[in-house]
């Protein structure tokens, strides 16, 4: 078999396991979307105020876990298991008949879109080291599409059929992705060795040791503040300034995600450290215009679009770098959920101070 044969079949194998995070991250940012409905049929309420914010603690607490603890991220048993929690928790919001219920059913969403780390190890054991830069950028720009149908159709479906139903017929395409992603990984699984019987190091021994993670990891919190500031407060902006604010929201993830595969290909050809700074150096440029000279109109999308671009430029890269210090899979599995964590971390601060902003 030819390599190009061989590269062509290995990415059809990928293809469910990417599809399935791109569905998985958007369900992080359903609850966003769909609040105002839910708020509508409940009423104002302190359980309805932490909607939002119960997915994305579920995310954290199951990422976090697996940094931890888990051994064999590629485990595609283990990738079901979170696939069936993902499903119970988009059952139980669909099903709520309180509010409290339904921010608990949103934080077993975030618990089950942790998958997202299991995917990522997936997919970068499955390619040689040359081109896993460039699956990780395909996986994170699966992710960001996702985003944009959170953004742009989730608000619409849930108009048209209510969010009850959206939410129970997104629980049905969940299964159907696991399903798929469940069986990609088992046939990737087939043709590794053995999982290592190693003792892992612990995180705190690895962040202590690895100096390329702790730099890559610190980055990407700072780059996801600043993304998240701004994000925080730009859909606000839109609605004062723009008659479609979905499209141009929808505009501005669509060029992160082309940047994410973008970046996936240069850091396979150079130096990943300095494609993450480059990616840096945007942001604070597209932060330092957004925050200082404009946020009106035009001026301010493309403010967003630099913004973007230079996140996922940096979050790919990241990724890459701590990658590159692995000696092993189950290592990868765990150096990529440090870095997740804590950008995540650095993330969410970032949506605080956002929020903030008038």
């Amino acid at each position: 078999m030819t390599p190009s044969v061989d590269r062509a079949e290995r990415w059809v194998e990928l293809t469910p396991l990417i599809v399935t995070n791109g569905v998985t991250v958007s369900a992080l940012y359903w609850a966003q979307s769909i609040v105002m409905r839910v708020s509508a049929e409940f009423g104002p309420s302190a359980a309805i105020n932490l909607l939002p914010g119960a997915t994305l603690a579920g995310y954290a607490v199951g990422v976090a876990v697996l940094a931890g603890w888990a051994r064999d991220l590629t485990s595609a048993k283990n990738l079901g298991i979170h696939t069936c929690l993902l499903a119970a928790g988009l059952g139980l919001a669909a099903a709520s008949p309180h509010a409290a219920i339904a921010a608990t059913g949103f934080f077993v969403i975030g618990l089950g879109c942790s998958q997202t780390q299991r995917l990522l190890a997936c997919v970068t054991s499955a390619v040689a080291p040359a081109r896993r830069a460039q699956a990780i950028g395909s996986i994170i720009a699966a992710g960001l599409c996702g985003i944009i149908l959170a953004r742009a159709l989730v608000p619409l479906a849930s108009a048209w059929i209510g969010w009850r139903l959206m939410l129970a017929s997104a629980s049905v395409l969940v299964i159907l992705c696991g399903l798929a992603a469940t069986t990609a990984a088992t046939a990737i699984a087939q043709r590794q060795p053995e999982p290592s019987t190693e003792i892992l190091p612990t995180v705190i021994s690895l962040w202590r040791r690895e100096t390329l993670l702790r730099r890559a990891a610190l980055q990407q919190a700072m780059v996801f503040a600043v993304f998240n500031t701004a994000w925080a407060a730009y859909p606000r902006l839109l609605a004062a300034d723009s008659a479609a604010p979905a499209l141009w929201m929808g505009l501005v993830a669509s060029l992160g995600a082309a940047a994410a595969i973008a970046s996936g290909r240069m850091c396979g050809r150079r130096d990943p450290s300095s494609i993450a700074r480059l990616g840096a150096g945007a942001v604070a440029l597209a932060s330092l215009t957004f925050f200082v000279i404009g946020q009106a109109g035009g001026i301010c999308s493309a403010e967003m679009a630099l913004l973007d671009v230079g996140t996922q430029v940096a979050l790919v890269a990241n990724q890459a770098r701590a990658q590159s210090v692995a000696l092993s899979p189950a290592m990868r599995g765990r150096l990529a959920a440090i870095v997740t964590t804590v950008g995540f971390a650095g993330g969410a601060i970032g949506a605080a101070i956002g929020n903030m902003i008038p």
